[in-house]
């Protein structure tokens, strides 16, 4: 399950940890944090967006002066803050490795696990790849 939101503090992070824990799943954060200008400028210059434009750029530089950087203590498995283009990445190939090696169990809703979702895999074997030719294509975030 991946949420994607800003959760400036612990308050605003607290439900989906709370989710986390009631499923017994390990909850990552994942921080990603340009500097303030760079977040701004991308804000800037986005089209087709609720939040875009010199209104947008104003309320990003807030909300980067406002972030309360995520804590173990709030009940994280993991923490990872991403400041540029190549830490964001290379984490995003981490969990790509991930979710190939580790099966999947889903919940129906009365609780009863259903057993391993089917992952795909880079070779016929199941083995996961050898080469980083398996791995995504790098791409410069916008």
């Amino acid at each position: 399950v991946l949420v994607d939101r800003m959760n400036l503090s612990p308050q605003q992070r607290s439900p989906y940890i709370a989710l986390c824990s009631k499923l017994t799943a390990r909850c990552h954060a994942i921080v990603f944090l340009p500097p303030a200008s760079l977040a701004a400028n991308r804000v800037l210059r986005r089209r087709n967006h609720s939040l875009s434009g010199p209104k947008g750029a104003f309320l990003s530089k807030q909300s980067h002066a406002k972030l309360v950087p995520p804590r173990y203590e709030e009940g994280f498995a993991m923490i990872s803050i991403c400041q540029d283009d190549a830490a964001s990445d290379e984490l995003g190939q981490y969990y790509s490795l991930v979710e190939r090696a580790v099966p999947q169990k889903i919940a129906a809703p009365d609780g009863d696990e259903k057993g391993p979702v089917p992952t795909k895999r880079a070779g016929q074997d199941g083995n996961l790849p050898s080469s980083e030719a398996a791995l995504p294509k790098k791409r410069k975030l916008e």
